[in-house]
């Protein structure tokens, strides 16, 4: 019988490594609720991680797993906690994990069919549900990236002409309309508006169906960045502020934030699926094999060659608990935001920034500086209670917390929502600074 593999694992190995994997989910599932948000950072440890040489000898299944333990997880942000409300990502779902391990096993090359025929037909699944949510036909496609930042133009600011929004922050058709006109006056070409079905800082939806009347009439591409918001088109009461996005041409959304997927998942749609191929596919002196009518060559549709089975940790999670779930969870963070914007009207030490027609929420403490603002993120964090980030809305600085985390509660709420008050009223007796014990937060006169 030939000797092991060099790089494999003996059936004594794949049993133990199993055995402390399946310890450190449970475990780690466990203990979500009671871990801190943002670790007290151990130094040393991060320091060894860096210097100490890698071993000539390998440490075994064994140490691998004491060095996660011990260095890794314990400087690791706990993004799955329910008060983590910073950024827009929320915990993986709970097929993930498996979903992830087995892809890696398998580990199929997603370029051309041939390095993974079923990987290419899941993708294409995945994609041409996504399309469908949209409104998408059968010309519709596309491809998932690493995220929406791959997924859009990436031409440049230099190359981008902001426009002016509305009290509700949503992009002015009138002023897209003159903008247009004064480039084009300028020896200026125009040839792409990006709108939001949700936009990051605040949730704002542009009028999408006036924004495809003025690219019709202009002939320019219409492009939706639907990284945030654009998923919400799977809860029955945002529907028809999507019903538009069938208009566009192109659609970037990212299920690694209200499919619950891990990172990294982002998805480009398109109308005109053959928009991509004539973009981007060519024949090189190698690795190209004959075509298939049902087994895309995703080398075909971007500019990335080696591509990760990305689509299965997003197949399993539809297959395993169901579009409604999904549709459950995305309502679950549309009541939480509404019940916390509620809770700030509500409180006379807050006040609502803009309108919440999503999860994004930003609010100020009223009378407070920026400072002030920066030292009450630090202590909401420093103390445990939450992850917020600061916002700017119409240039004036706040807060913003945004709810795509299917473990947040009312209680979770709740306790946010009573310590900002609590900061609130001491900082109407108390100026920013250094507190007496040298920590971050605000000094009582």
């Amino acid at each position: 019988m030939p000797d092991k593999p060099v790089l494999s694992l003996d059936k004594s190995e794949r049993d133990l490594a199993a055995r402390l994997l399946a310890s450190f989910l449970d475990d780690y599932e466990h203990s979500i609720p009671g871990r801190r948000i943002l670790p007290v950072i151990d130094r040393a440890a991060l320091e060894s991680l860096l210097t100490t040489p890698f071993p000539d000898k390998g440490i075994g299944v064994e140490g691998v797993f004491r060095e996660i333990n011990e260095k890794i997880l314990p400087n690791s942000t706990t993004v799955s906690h329910p008060r983590f409300l910073a950024y827009v990502i929320g915990p993986p779902n709970g097929i993930a994990p498996y979903a992830e391990a087995i892809a890696a096993a398998i580990n199929q090359n997603c370029v051309i069919w041939r390095g993974g025929p079923a990987a290419s037909v899941i993708e294409r699944a995945v994609v041409a549900w996504l399309g469908g949510l949209f409104g998408y036909d059968d010309d519709a496609g596309g491809i998932l990236t690493p995220g929406g930042s791959i997924a859009i133009l990436g031409i440049g600011l230099d190359n981008v002409r902001r426009i002016p929004v509305d009290d509700q922050y949503r992009m002015r058709t009138d002023a897209l309309a003159e903008a247009i006109r004064a480039d084009r006056e300028h020896g200026f070409e125009p040839f792409c508006v990006v709108a939001t079905p949700g936009t990051v800082t605040t949730g704002a939806i542009d009028p999408i169906a006036d924004i495809a009347d003025v690219c019709e009439r202009e002939h320019l591409w219409l492009h939706l960045d639907g990284a945030y918001g654009g998923l919400f088109v799977l809860s029955d009461r945002k529907r028809e502020a999507f019903q538009a996005c069938a208009r566009a041409d192109s659609v970037a959304v990212d299920p690694h934030k209200l499919l619950f997927a891990p990172l990294e998942a982002g998805c480009l749609l398109l109308r005109d699926r053959t928009t991509l191929t004539r973009a981007f596919a060519f024949r090189p002196s190698v690795g190209v094999a004959d075509k298939d009518p049902l087994m895309p060559d995703y080398m075909d549709y971007g500019q990335q060659l080696s591509r990760g089975f990305r689509a299965l940790k997003l197949w399993t999670a539809l297959q395993a608990f169901g579009v409604d779930a999904f549709r459950s969870a995305i309502d679950q963070t549309l009541d939480l935001a509404r019940y916390l914007a509620e809770l700030i009207e509500q409180d006379p030490g807050l006040e609502l920034m803009a309108p919440a027609p999503l999860t994004a929420v930003c609010f100020r403490i009223k009378n407070a500086t920026e400072a002030d603002h920066a030292a009450a993120l630090i202590r909401l964090l420093e103390e445990g209670t939450a992850f917020l980030i600061p916002a700017y809305v119409n240039g004036r600085p706040g807060i913003r917390a945004c709810i795509t985390n299917y473990r947040t509660t009312h209680a979770d709420i709740d306790l946010i929502v009573a310590q900002l008050s609590h900061i609130a009223r001491q900082l109407s007796t108390c100026s920013p600074g250094p507190g007496r014990d040298g920590s971050s937060g605000v000094s009582c006169r």
